[in-house]
């Protein structure tokens, strides 16, 4: 947070107690687009400072921000070669002007293990736009003096008790008899009747927490068995046991606490209460909130870690509270701290995509429900007006979430439904963006549905099998839905959707279609849109398939976003179900950000209609074909521009589904041009067992009860070369995440060498058993 002015007996600072020049300074530095500076350290052990302070004018007429990142010389681990800490690129550069920018070690976040600051190999500083900036051509910076200072920092939280006093509505003090009183609107809370986060709302607990990690049971936890580690007591919160980065983040959100809270509820056993009580007691008197800085990528105070712990606290003080035994003292700190937090919002905002809708839900929420602070109206105000402008920034027309992923479409909905379950409780009036616009974001994601009640991973979603039930079961009980409870309490309650051939999004891109609701239906996801905002796969009209209720055709999903080879790899082309020319899909991570969330409408050629059977290029493999039999079918197509073959010359792909009679799918891509072309068709199933015909080139996997499904080729004049992967190395090839964990799974990439155009068609048909035979009308065109 910035530095609110408070006298020092209401809020503690920091003071430098020793600086100490390490670079005189690197000079002016211009580039396009970015500029990225190394500075090598003749000095490598800098353990006698905690922060470093950096001189920069920014030479630009637009704001940039700075990222400084340290290479250690040791700490690898298994998966980390080359350990790295980062200040998460939020550090603002304001246009014409020298400023000096603190980078706290708390501030930066780790991959790798190393050993504090005692051997920093080099330094890499980065100044760039923000990500949604449209300026383009030279920036410039001039990089001056680097110091190493000693900075002298109070225990948590740095409000006082004074300094409390002053915030709270009647001004009574925190540690006075009166300190009841002030929170009679909490502790008398058990009946729950102006209560958002209390015991009758305990089925929202069930929401899981949004990371991949062992989610332990409270007992376990207990014990120190968190998110798949075994921790000490009291926690270490400054260390981390996985050396990756995302599990710290993790550990400071509190997602921990959700299940001890829960247990509580059903046992009343006092051990959880006591637990709870140290735990926060713990973390807030370590971790003062940092003033001067945004809290950068450091796990306990970046912007969004903190916005999920108060989301987490807020259950707490809703329903842990009220017991004897959780400790005056703890409340009280966590009063103080409630406050850093919401000050913390309101100075900073973090990067401009979930994240502010995360940190402003959170901004929001505060101020509905701790009101005893006098700045509560100004954070529910600022929360609410930040979520209306970003909704509308964000969110497609068509209701889907601009990062185009289904799990960060979900957190965003996740966050916009409590905002508006909260308020809903508190009567507090919110924008139109929370009723209609809302109800469309939340059908989206219904859409995505599969029939096991799981959901694909497109653009780093997790693993392939999401669970955002318990989200559509919320949606569902708001907007009085019965569809989306349906599917929220998988299929328990509630009334199925209405049958629907096909879904069309036109903005995002993405189509679905399926043969029902039931439990054995098939159903398809294609892709072909924009690549998004964030979190980026490159990949294009890629598909994720399910036949007889099981994932079939897989996307990969990604596993962490740690600095390691399987991450490049689940987010490449060749991950994906998709085409590729001399090896490559286009470089959709490239694009600026105008073009990575432009409106499929206007750039993408996708396209969803009936067709009349004789007009179809593959009409071929129709049964009854002709228009007294078999007139229309539903299709989806999709083109993309942005591929290139081997000289640079722009390609056009074209991918067209058909689902006809809803029983199985033809899927045909044209590859138009001229010359020669190296083409490859990569098709990734999920795990499971999976076998290809060497002769016919067909490919038969098993689903469940003993079915199966082929994947025919169904090719004219052309044999490809076929290269089979499952768990390779080297290369990496045939990988999918699932549960946090890497499955090996068969890929397939069918290898091309023709002229163009070409024109290749796939059927993906589902089989009573494994071995069952193949339609002969399918087999006349095989290779």
């Amino acid at each position: 947070m910035k530095d609110p002015g408070l006298s020092s007996d209401t809020f503690f600072c920091d003071t430098i107690t020793r600086r100490a020049l390490l670079f005189e300074g690197y000079g002016h530095a211009s580039s396009i687009g970015k500029i990225r500076v190394t500075l090598l350290c003749p000095m490598r052990d800098f353990s006698s400072f905690n922060q470093l302070s950096l001189t920069a004018t920014n030479l630009t007429e637009t704001i940039l921000y700075a990222e400084m990142r340290l290479f250690h010389g040791s700490g690898k681990t298994d998966v980390i070669d080359e350990p790295v800490s980062l200040s998460g690129g939020r550090e603002y550069l304001p246009p014409g002007k020298t400023v000096e920018l603190a980078f706290h070690r708390e501030s930066f976040g780790t991959y790798g293990k190393p050993d504090g600051w005692k051997d920093i190999a080099r330094i890499e500083i980065t100044c760039k736009h923000e990500k949604t900036d449209i300026s383009t051509g030279l920036i410039a910076v001039c990089i001056g003096a680097l110091y190493g200072e000693d900075r002298l920092f109070p225990a948590g939280p740095r409000l006082t008790d004074g300094g409390l006093k002053a915030m709270l509505r009647n001004g009574a003090p925190a540690a006075s008899p009166s300190f009841s009183e002030v929170n009679a609107e909490v502790n008398g809370m058990n009946d729950d009747t102006d209560n958002p986060y209390g015991q009758s709302c305990r089925s929202l607990l069930s929401i899981p927490p949004y990371h991949p990690y062992t989610q332990e049971n409270a007992d376990e936890i207990l014990k120190g068995h968190i998110m798949g580690q075994q921790l000490p007591w009291p926690l270490p919160w400054d260390e981390n046991p996985s050396g990756i980065l995302e599990w710290s983040h993790f550990l400071h959100r509190h997602h921990f606490l959700r299940e001890v809270t829960k247990a509580y509820l059903e046992i009343k056993d006092q051990r959880y209460i006591q637990f709870i009580d140290e735990v926060i007691h713990d973390w807030i008197i370590a971790h003062p909130v940092p003033v001067g800085s945004n809290g950068g990528a450091g796990p306990s105070w970046e912007t969004l870690s903190a916005a999920w712990r108060l989301r987490e606290w807020l259950w707490i003080r809703g329903i842990v509270w009220p017991n004897q035994f959780f400790r005056r003292e703890t409340k009280e700190l966590m009063l103080r701290s409630f406050w850093e937090h919401c000050c913390h919002f309101m100075d900073h905002k973090g990067h401009p995509n979930n994240w502010i809708i995360v940190e402003s839900t959170a901004l929001a929420l505060a101020g509905m429900c701790l009101t005893e602070f006098t700045d509560a109206g100004k954070w529910f105000e600022e929360g609410v007006g930040r979520l209306e402008g970003e909704f509308h920034r964000q969110f497609m027309a068509d209701g889907v979430h601009f990062e185009l992923s289904p799990l960060y479409h979900a957190i965003c909905l996740h966050a916009l439904l409590e905002v508006k379950r909260v308020a809903s409780v508190k009567h507090m009036p919110l924008p139109a963006i929370f009723e209609t616009p809302l109800k469309r974001a939340a059908g989206y994601l219904a859409s995505l549905c599969r029939p096991d009640f799981t959901w694909p991973s497109l653009n780093d979603s997790g693993g392939i099998a999401g669970d955002y039930c318990a989200i559509m079961r919320l949606a569902g009980e708001l907007f009085l839905r019965d569809d989306f409870i349906w599917i929220g309490t998988k299929g328990q309650g509630g009334i199925p959707p209405a049958q629907e051939t096909a879904r069309f999004f036109p903005d995002a891109g993405i189509g679905v279609m399926r043969s029902g609701y039931d439990k054995d239906s098939h159903f398809l996801v294609f892709r072909a849109g924009p690549p998004g905002m964030t979190h980026i796969h490159e990949d294009v009209l890629s598909l994720d398939i399910t036949v007889h209720g099981v994932p079939c055709l897989a996307d990969p999903g990604i596993t962490t976003y740690a600095p390691v080879p399987l991450t490049g790899y689940y987010r490449s082309a060749t991950a994906h179900n998709m085409i590729l020319i001399d090896g490559k899909g286009p470089a959709r991570s490239q694009k600026t950000f105008q073009e990575r969330i432009r409106s499929a409408r206007e750039g993408f050629g996708f396209h969803h209609e009936m067709r009349y059977t004789s007009d179809l290029p593959f009409a071929f493999l129709l049964p009854g074909e002709g228009a007294t039999r078999a007139p229309l079918i539903e299709t989806l197509t999709g083109v993309c521009n942005d591929y290139f073959d081997g000289q640079g010359v722009r390609l056009t792909v074209t991918r067209m589904i058909a689902f006809p009679g809803r029983q199985y799918f033809i899927i045909q891509d044209t590859i138009q041009g001229s010359g020669q072309a190296a083409v490859t068709a990569c098709w990734q199933f999920s795990p499971g067992q999976t076998e290809i015909d060497s002769r016919s080139l067909i490919i038969r996997k098993a689903t469940s009860e003993g079915r199966g499904v082929a994947l025919i080729p169904v090719l004219k004049n052309c044999k490809p070369d076929v290269l089979r992967s499952e768990g390779n190395a080297d290369p990496l090839c045939g990988w999918v995440s699932l549960n946090g964990e890497d499955i090996p799974a068969c890929h397939l990439a069918f290898s091309f060498s023709c002229l163009l155009p070409i024109a290749l068609t796939w059927v993906l048909y589902p089989l009573p058993d494994i071995n069952a035979p193949i339609p002969p009308h399918f087999l006349t065109s095989a290779p």
